[in-house]
């Protein structure tokens, strides 16, 4: 029970971090980052629900006229399955490239919907790379600060994920 209140008010929180980012026009994909994280610590249906509940919240929000960003997080928490293992979840210096990953998985599609002519492509691209970067740079820090939290309620960390996996607790 303190897992799905924990994962809930992480999701909110993120939600309103994203829409209130992104209310000033900048694409910072907290989200997703955050179903990613779920994904790896929580297992996979924490990370599918979390992330349909939370791509229809943030289309719903954004008021888009494709949904798809359900479709985006769920390829995300798979993506957070696969890096558990194959990747390396217990340092926080290789969590750059799936922090860049997510970000481009979550903002290609987006921009790429409104991508119309040269001067929206231009911008789109300079819009994507700083998602890319923002991505690479917030995960480490977004895990430091949930596995912070987690071990404050004795809960699954990120760190510690891949050990977890392997004993069957996750």
């Amino acid at each position: 029970m303190a897992a799905f209140a924990f994962v809930l008010v992480t999701l909110l929180a993120s939600i309103h971090i994203e829409t209130t980012v992104g209310s000033m026009g900048v694409l910072a994909p907290v989200t997703a980052l955050a179903v990613f994280y779920f994904s790896t610590t929580f297992g996979w249906r924490a990370g599918v629900i979390a992330g349909v509940f939370g791509g229809a919240a943030l289309d719903a929000i954004y008021g888009r006229p494709f949904p798809g960003t359900s479709t985006e997080m769920v390829v995300v928490a798979a993506m957070g399955r696969f890096w558990l293992h194959k990747g390396d979840p217990s340092s926080l210096l290789p969590n750059l490239i799936p922090g860049a990953a997510v970000a481009f998985v979550v903002s290609f599609p987006q921009l790429a919907w409104n991508a119309w002519s040269v001067n929206d492509f231009f911008r789109d691209t300079s819009l994507l790379l700083f998602c890319v970067g923002f991505g690479a740079f917030a995960l480490p820090l977004m895990i430091q600060v949930l596995d912070y939290f987690s071990g404050k309620f004795s809960l699954p960390k990120y760190k510690t994920a891949r050990a977890d996996a392997k004993s069957g607790t996750t």
